[in-house]
Formats: C-alpha cells, structure tokens, sequence
C-alpha cells in the first residue's frame, strides 16, 4: 500500500509501464524511494544523533548522582549542626528513638 494505493500484481500488469514509472516517480517525489547513498547517509546521521543523545544523557545522570551526593552531605552537615545548637541550648532530643518534641533540660 503506498498512501491509500493498493498496488496489487493484477494492477500493476494493467496499469502497463506507464502506471510503473508514474508510482516510482510518485514515490521518489514523496521521498518513499531514495537512492542507497541517501539512505546510508540517513542511517549514519541517525546514528550520530542516538550518540549524541546518549552522551548527553550520561553527562546528566553523571551531574544528577553529584547533585545527590551534595545534597546527601549538606543534609548531614545541618543535622549535626542542629545536634550541636540544641546541646549547646541545652535542649535534648532523642530521633533515634522515634520521640516526637523536645524537652528542655534541668
């Protein structure tokens, strides 16, 4: 089937080869049928572009796991600052444990 024409052997005999040549025209005009090098140089361009896409996307995952390792070391710099704050406050606090609030030493 080419864009809605059914092209069957039966057609193909009647048609002659004028309706051959009009349907290879048509389809090289539509870009259907294209020379070996265009399709070779088609192939090798999608190629460089999944690498490139690739390549990017290793470079991203990359900065993302940095990100995450950051913020990871951030998130433990605040919590032992908070830890040191309160002690020094005087106000004691027991996460480990799952108590919720705090209470004030006396």
């Amino acid at each position: 089937m080419i864009d809605g024409l059914t092209v069957t052997f039966a057609g193909i005999l009647q048609a002659g080869a004028g309706g051959i040549v009009t349907v290879i025209v048509y389809m090289i005009l539509t870009g259907k049928l294209v020379s070996a090098r265009t399709h070779t140089e088609r192939v090798n361009d999608a190629k460089e572009q999944a690498a490139t896409w690739k390549s990017a996307y290793e470079t991203s995952e990359q900065a993302r796991r940095e990100n995450e390792s950051l913020a990871r070391e951030g998130l433990e710099a605040s919590r032992m600052v908070l830890h040191l704050v309160r002690s020094i406050r005087g106000v004691v606090t027991d996460e480990d444990e799952g108590s919720v609030g705090s209470t004030y030493a006396t």
